[in-house]
């Protein structure tokens, strides 16, 4: 929901034989009450996108920003579809994964994003390194410069991440699993994603 309250939403949508997801957005200017025509956000991925992982999507004014997972032949990188005109159109769609972490079945996890109207802040899951981890990526909505890599690595794996942030403050929170034992961790960055502090265990009960 943007600031004059008027919501934006995104849908998976297949065809007639329920093949080939993909995403699609609906931006509305009153409130909800109508929704203008359908457009398809995830159209400049390649092949499809994974149909069982939730997407992501912010709004700040004019611009819309869209995170996806893709799956390009099993290839389960995390793409960001942007827009400039309220949803109208997203010109521009990247993958900014670098873990291209290739995995036949579905990993039922997706990515979550932070927006400021100049820095899309994204978090999710990838096993490309060969064990699940926490990836981290910062990318300019108006240069489409970016930069990621991991986050968070220790113990057997990490997964479900969600990020909310100001500024250069930022906060992250995932499900952490080690010698079978899972915890919620939390880790923050006063940097603007530069560095992350050691973790902090916020339920303190496996």
């Amino acid at each position: 929901v943007d600031e004059l309250g008027d919501p934006v939403l995104m849908i998976m949508a297949y065809d007639q034989n329920y093949q080939n997801p993909e995403w699609i957005a609906l931006r509305s200017f009153d409130g909800g009450a109508t929704f203008d025509p359908m457009v398809v956000a995830s159209e400049d991925a390649p092949h499809e996108v994974c149909d069982c992982c939730p997407a992501n999507v912010n709004v700040w004014v004019d611009q819309v920003v869209a995170s996806f997972r893709n799956n390009d032949q099993n290839i389960r990188d995390m793409w960001i579809a942007t827009s400039h005109d309220w949803g109208g159109q997203y010109d521009t769609v990247l993958d900014v994964d670098p873990g291209n972490w290739n995995i036949s079945s579905c990993p039922s996890s997706g990515p979550d994003a932070s927006f400021d109207g100049n820095t899309v802040h994204t978090t999710w899951m990838s096993s490309g390194s060969g064990s699940a981890r926490i990836y981290y990526s910062r990318m300019s909505s108006w240069t489409y410069e970016f930069e990621s890599g991991i986050a968070y690595e220790s113990g057997n794996s990490q997964n479900f991440p969600r990020i909310a942030g100001n500024e250069d403050t930022l906060g992250l929170v995932f499900q952490n699993s080690e010698n079978g034992i899972s915890n919620c961790l939390f880790i923050y960055s006063t940097d603007g994603g530069d560095s992350w502090s050691n973790p902090i265990d916020v339920y303190g009960d496996s």
